[in-house]
């Protein structure tokens, strides 16, 4: 548990455990924002199961190493399987796009295939809004066929994924509830026929495939998003989390470190002890006050001057 005042550092000190494990900032889209004022670049090290990493930054020059070795970005990757959940997201009230890049960020830590897939289709799509923009319609069969064989295999991927985390997401589910909770997956139709394309010319916008399905919850058979509380809807969202973060360790054969920007802090006592009372091993915890756990504990008081 890392506690401290707001503005004190604590989910900087996250960000670089994030960066160190993948290359990447959960907050700035443009790497080079991260260094400090004054400086040409940064970086970071930590040790996790039994090696040094190390990672340096320079704009548009990324080096990671291990053991003072330098490596390949995908083998610290591999090396840290990571999660990062932060204070503001609300995964099923945000828009479906968002969900679908959370849905496709977890399902590519586990099926390299699926990741193929992904950037398959988004060219397909790149192309076929092109062609809709442009009114190159008699182009369009020649790009449907594509997109419904690789939205296909995606819709399948995506059903095989939340069929595998069902029993383990409601397992965590019945912790916290006392009600009926399931993950639904929301498929858009695949199929482009004639009704369809004749829409897509109107609207110049692409109607069928897996790029506009949806994911949700249902409590008792109600969907989360409308009828569930923010807090509630943030536990189904960490109870998704928890399920994801089991599965993928039985799949990588290592243990995962689970980042909880704020968690906590929002959620009521009771449901707050709730969480603290599952046994989340590699888990991290950042909060604005003291909240006793019977965990480590660092107080952190940094600026921005201090960290490095």
């Amino acid at each position: 548990m890392i506690f401290g005042d707001n503005g004190s550092g604590k989910t900087s000190l996250l960000e670089s455990i994030f960066f160190l494990a993948t290359g990447k900032s959960f907050r700035e889209s443009k790497i080079a924002h991260l260094i400090n004022r004054g400086a040409n670049y940064f970086s970071v090290e930590g040790k996790f199961s039994g090696h040094r990493i190390k990672a340096v930054y320079q704009p548009g020059v990324k080096v990671f190493y291990m053991d003072e070795s330098q490596v390949a970005q995908s083998v610290v990757k591999e090396e840290i399987p990571l999660i990062y959940v932060g204070s503001g997201e609300d995964f099923f009230q945000g828009h479906p796009v968002f969900r679908r890049s959370e849905i496709n960020r977890i399902i590519g830590r586990f099926d390299k295939e699926y990741e193929e897939n992904i950037l398959m289709i988004n060219r397909i799509l790149k192309h076929k809004r092109d062609v809709l923009d442009k009114g190159r319609y008699s182009i369009l069969p020649a790009l449907n066929k594509p997109l419904c064989n690789v939205s296909e295999k995606i819709s399948r991927q995506r059903a095989d994924f939340f069929s595998k985390i069902e029993t383990t997401f409601k397992q965590y589910a019945e912790i916290f509830f006392d009600k009926n909770v399931e993950l639904m997956y929301i498929p858009n139709p695949i199929k482009c026929n004639e009704d369809v394309i004749k829409k897509e010319q109107q609207s110049r916008r692409i109607l069928c495939g897996a790029q506009r399905d949806d994911f949700t919850a249902l409590v008792n058979d109600m969907d989360a998003r409308v009828y569930m509380s923010q807090g509630e809807k943030r536990i189904i969202f960490l109870c998704f989390i928890f399920a994801v973060r089991d599965i993928l360790e039985s799949v990588k054969d290592r243990e995962t470190l689970l980042l909880l920007d704020e968690t906590c802090s929002i959620l009521d006592d009771k449901n707050r002890e709730r969480l603290l009372n599952i046994n989340l091993p590699q888990v991290i915890f950042t909060s604005p006050i003291k909240i006793e756990t019977g965990v480590n504990e660092i107080h952190l008081n940094l600026s921005y001057e201090k960290i490095r």
